[in-house]
């Protein structure tokens, strides 16, 4: 009897990080955070992905700040070099975010 080649196995760690890295937005939210996406998230992950100025305007707590926050962990680790400016309203927030996109980079394994 013939058999195929087993695939290789991987762990679940080395699983996630190749999906935060080469999947989509939704997929680097789930593998990072373990976070699903609302349907809205994915319509700014994509005008994020597509496009070169991207504003999104919504009530509070719709989770805005935290996608694009995702995207820019996920674009800083695809490209180190990469500038991005990315605009808020409160100095305070701002500088909430920044520290957690730093803070993601380096020490979260995924």
């Amino acid at each position: 009897m013939i058999r195929a080649p087993e695939k290789p196995q991987v762990d679940e760690l080395t699983a996630r990080a190749l999906a935060a890295r080469h999947g989509d937005l939704e997929a680097y939210s789930k593998a990072v955070y373990n976070w699903d996406f609302e349907p809205y998230q994915l319509a700014w992950a994509e005008a994020l992905a597509t496009t070169t100025r991207t504003a999104i305007i919504c009530p509070p707590d719709s989770r805005k700040s935290t996608t694009v926050r995702m995207f820019v962990e996920k674009m800083i680790g695809l490209n180190p070099e990469i500038s991005i400016l990315w605009l808020m309203s409160a100095g305070s927030q701002s500088e909430k975010h920044v520290a957690s996109v730093s803070q993601t980079i380096k020490y979260n394994p995924v």
